[in-house]
């Protein structure tokens, strides 16, 4: 389809009330409104995953949007006591939370929730999974992509789903009359129907995420707490940190030295808690945390372990080469007293939960002193 028309016509009041208003302001007498857009969207000329129409309130975006896909988009309607129970029943739980932490809701707790029960946030971004999940013929369309969020969830959101659809080949078509998503999307190609232009984009780079770690008293846990999948305990004895992008805290975590480990042996920490805020899930704060608390405990002669069964954490080290899988999926005793040896780093779980451990084996910080800065908190 290299040259799209569309036509859009409403018809007009004729009611005592609309022929005063015409009268008011001298409003011409029509029966209906017209209008017409053409435009040249050259879509099959190469391969593309995501595409952007971009432009005001009553720009055509809708309308191009609809025209694109066949079908008028109707809000969504959720009944479920969970919204885990408003996606398709052919799909498997494994694959729904997969879906959910693609696009960044990675809070299990939140997921147990009712629709109406769900942040602002939350319901933007459980509702761009579940539009993924219903599309047809791998291609999916979302009117009014960021309208109704903040713009820091807005740039955090356009990460994740950029990276979800180029990842397993989707294509996803976004109407928005926010132009600041453009550079975070990355999208393959741009089209302001206002305007009647259409172009492809070659350089696909988003803006860089410089970010900063800092040692944090244990007060700064409250912020995060909330929104931990575990308990919002924190053992008194940990080293508490936080992971700041453009001078405000995003993700949080503390570690806790292995017990029982002989004094020959290299220092053996373990990751306790680590959390993302909702607003930033979605562009990797909570793994370039953990990643660099490893490197910087290499650097600093140690070693890093963690025992989790977050599943977004577990996909993420299953395929990462900074970490290597020390026990598979189980059962196991608690991590305390499990001692500093593989053999028992193995064993090492959370009583009770399905766990997987790891211990990071990436690069080590670079600078020796700047990773014994950030870890005395100097």
């Amino acid at each position: 389809m290299p040259r799209i028309d569309w036509v859009r016509e409403c018809a007009l009041s004729t009611s005592v009330r609309a022929k005063q208003l015409q009268g008011m302001f001298d409003v011409p007498a029509e029966v209906k409104t017209r209008r017409e857009w053409s435009v040249n969207m050259p879509l099959d000329e190469r391969a593309w995953n995501v595409g952007l129409i971009v432009g005001p309130s009553g720009a055509g975006k809708t309308s191009l949007l609809e025209t694109l896909s066949g079908v008028t988009q109707t809000p969504m309607q959720w009944e479920g006591a969970s919204i885990l129970d408003d996606f398709p029943q052919s799909m498997g739980i494994r694959d729904v939370i997969a879906l959910l932490c693609s696009v960044g809701f990675s809070s299990p707790p939140a997921w147990l929730k009712p629709f109406g029960a769900l942040s602002n946030g939350e319901q933007f971004r459980v509702t761009l999974a579940r539009r993924l999940a219903e599309a047809e013929k791998d291609t999916c369309y979302i009117d009014e992509f960021t309208s109704v969020v903040d713009r820091t969830v807005a740039k955090t959101a356009s990460v994740a789903l950029a990276k979800k659809a180029r990842a397993d080949g989707l294509r996803c078509v976004l109407a928005t009359c926010h132009y600041d998503v453009t550079d975070w999307l990355a999208p393959d190609w741009v089209c302001e129907p206002h305007t009647g232009s259409f172009a492809w984009r070659d350089c696909l780079q988003r803006p860089s995420v410089d970010v900063t770690v800092q040692r944090v008293h244990h007060s700064a846990w409250r912020v995060f707490a909330p929104y931990h999948y575990l308990s919002a305990d924190l053992n008194k004895a940990a080293r508490c940190f936080c992971m700041f992008w453009e001078g405000v805290p995003v993700a949080f975590t503390s570690v806790l030295p292995w017990l029982g480990v002989k004094r020959s042996a290299r220092t053996i920490w373990r990751e306790h808690r680590t959390v993302c805020l909702p607003d930033y899930q979605g562009m990797g704060f909570g793994t370039r945390l953990s990643d660099g608390m490893g490197s910087i405990l290499r650097a600093l002669n140690g070693r890093w372990t963690s025992v989790t069964s977050h599943p977004a954490m577990v996909a993420y080290r299953q395929r990462s080469p900074r970490w290597v899988t020390t026990r598979g999926a189980g059962f196991g005793a608690s991590v305390e007293g499990a001692g500093g040896s593989r053999k028992n780093l193995k064993r090492a779980s959370a009583s009770g939960r399905l766990t997987q451990a790891f211990e990071y084996v990436g690069p080590a910080h670079p600078d020796a002193e700047e990773a014994r800065r950030v870890w005395d908190g100097a």
